[in-house]
Formats: structure tokens, sequence, C-alpha cells
């Protein structure tokens, strides 16, 4: 008689503005689990990966996690994409008593709020002063500076770093909307600003229509982003509109693993996998790893998960600190010819 599977839960943007950061995510839940499967499971037991399209919205979001919780009273863990679901969606997670595994979620101090948290990527903080160190080396003659920010927590928490980090001017701040498609007033008050740097925060399909707009009106001042930057359908959908842009970065390992990852990825999807396939593998290996030492309550899971020590993940050595975040080396890589290039570590 075959074993009741582990339930994995997964709340994932398979739709609306973040999809394609949803639709990475996913693959790389499922090839972590396909490997899980293919050697017997976990003890004997299979994986199932139960996934739910938040719609990058809190609200669905929201209604995802219940769907899961309702139907699979045996979950064990659910992993959450993007910061503002995750923030809407974790206190039911502290009331079921359920672990969260947040992906792609870089709002600061999301930890705190709750035990039951661990985030699997840095946060936008950490990011701001890695940058802000290296335009303090490489860029200081810049005192005028804009920001262009999406209008969301992430966005929001963001800039407001960035402007507490950096002693320059603010001569222009604006926001847009995650589905925004016309920025040429936004653009045209950056001109007259005459600013002279401009640190830009956005992922969704927004960003890239941006950066063709900045290129299309010959905005040429320095510009300086974050992570999401460097994810290869948002190189690849803003052409070269990309190119000379800064941002902090993920140093994805170059090893047997990785490699090994990458080519199971284009055998099974096609495409160059990013760090979103990247570490959401490593989050369902860190997983099943807890799993298969400890057991699968959700109790359990959440105090050993906050106990993992230079894990070797395709994405480096992972270590996640008591307070649910992780430790990561972060730099900083310039977009040249299409391709991310370290700059600086």
């Amino acid at each position: 008689m075959a074993k009741e599977p582990i339930k994995i839960g997964a709340i994932l943007p398979l739709t609306g503005g973040a999809s394609w950061i949803g639709d990475s995510q996913r693959k790389g839940l499922e090839l972590a689990v396909d490997e899980i499967n293919s050697m017997e499971g976990i003890n004997g037991k299979k994986v199932q990966l139960i996934v739910e399209d938040s719609k990058s919205n809190p609200k669905e979001g929201v209604s995802a996690f219940n769907k899961i919780i309702y139907t699979n009273s045996d979950i064990s863990a659910i992993f959450s994409s993007l910061s503002s679901v995750s923030n809407a969606v974790l206190p039911l997670a502290d009331k079921n008593k359920i672990p969260l595994l947040l992906l792609g979620v870089s709002l600061p101090d999301i930890t705190e709020k709750s035990e039951w948290a661990v985030r699997m990527n840095p946060d936008s903080d950490d990011e701001i002063v890695k940058l802000k160190e290296f335009i303090t080396r490489k860029f200081n003659d810049i005192n005028k500076w804009a920001v262009i920010y999406i209008n969301d927590e992430y966005g929001v928490k963001a800039k407001g770093k960035f402007i507490k980090e950096f002693s320059g001017k603010i001569v222009l701040e604006e926001s847009y909307a995650p589905n925004e498609v016309d920025f040429k007033t936004i653009l045209a008050k950056l001109k007259d600003s005459n600013a002279e740097g401009v640190f830009v925060v956005g992922f969704t399909q927004a960003y890239p229509i941006l950066l063709k707009q900045m290129k299309e009106m010959d905005v040429e001042i320095p510009k300086f982003s974050l992570i999401p930057t460097t994810f290869p359908p948002i190189i690849k959908a803003s052409g070269n509109a990309i190119e000379g842009i800064y941002s902090t970065a993920i140093v994805l390992q170059n090893t047997p693993k990785s490699k090994e990852f990458t080519n199971k990825y284009k055998s099974k999807f096609g495409g160059i996998p990013g760090f979103f396939s990247f570490l959401a593998y490593d989050g369902v290996k860190i997983l099943a790893s807890t799993i298969e030492k400890e057991g699968a309550s959700p109790t359990t899971i959440k105090n050993r998960l906050k106990q993992v020590k230079y894990y070797p993940g395709i994405s480096g050595n992972i270590t996640i600190k008591e307070n649910g975040d992780v430790d990561f080396d972060l730099v900083i890589i310039q977009v040249k010819d299409g391709k991310p290039v370290l700059v600086s570590k």
C-alpha cells in the first residue's frame, strides 16, 4: 500500500504583472520535486506539490493560501512569492502554524513579523547597503539623485532605504503602477530635474517598458537597481535598453550541481534558468533534507529550518539565521552585451 505523500504548497504569481517570476519559481520547485520523487521520495514518501496562483495580487494570495490549507489539512509547509502577497499571507501562516518559505520576497523585516517565516533570498535593505558601498567608491561625484520605484510595499521600502542611505540631494521621487505602460510624464520630469544618477526599482512587466522608454527619451545618466534586474526574462524583454545598468546580484555557483540543474531545466523547459529558479529549487531541497532527518511536522520544520548551516545549494552555501533570514554574498554587476558582468565583489 502506497504511503501518504508529503504535501508542500506554493502560492506563486502565475498570472498578472509578475507572472514571469512565478513561472520561473514553479519550474525550480517542480525540478526539485521530480528529482526527489525519482529517488523514492523522502523516507519512502513521495512529495506532492500543490500550486495555487496569487495572480500577483495580495487578496488572491490570501484566497490561494486558504484553498491550500482547507483542502489539505496535512500540509507540511507552503512557499510564497512576492513581498506584497507574502505580507498579506503571513498572518494566516502564523495563525495556522504553517512554515512559510518566502521566495522573491525582499521586503525588509518581514521575517520579524512571525516565527513561521523563513526567507530564501536577501532583503532589499542589504542590497541597498551593498549598492551604497559600490557607488561611494565609484560614483562619489553624483550629488543629485532621482528615484523611480514600483508602487507597492517592496518599492516603497526600497525607495525609503535608498533615500536614508544616500547623502546626495534627492531631486525627484516618482512611483509607477505595477502594470504601467506609459512613463513619458515621469521621464520628462526626470530630464527636467537635472539628476546625475537614477535609482530604479521594479520587477513586473512594466520594468522593461520603463527602461525602453528611458532609452527612447535619451536618459543617459548612470542607472542603478536591485537583483530583479539580473533576471534573464527582464534582460531579454528590455533589449539594449538595459545596457550599462548597475545592479546588486547573487553569486550563482558554477559547480557540477548547478550545471546539472541548468541542463535539466533546459531539457524540460527550454531557456536559461535565473536565480528565482535556483532559489526555489534550493528551497525544496533544504525542506526535504529537514523532513528526511526530523519528520514532516510543521513545528519541527519551522524550528529546524532556522538551524540550517552551510547547506551546499546550487545558489551557494546557504545558512538560515535564527530570525529566519538567510546569509548571501552580494555582488555588483553591470549589464554588458545582454549579460550580467561582475564589476565589484
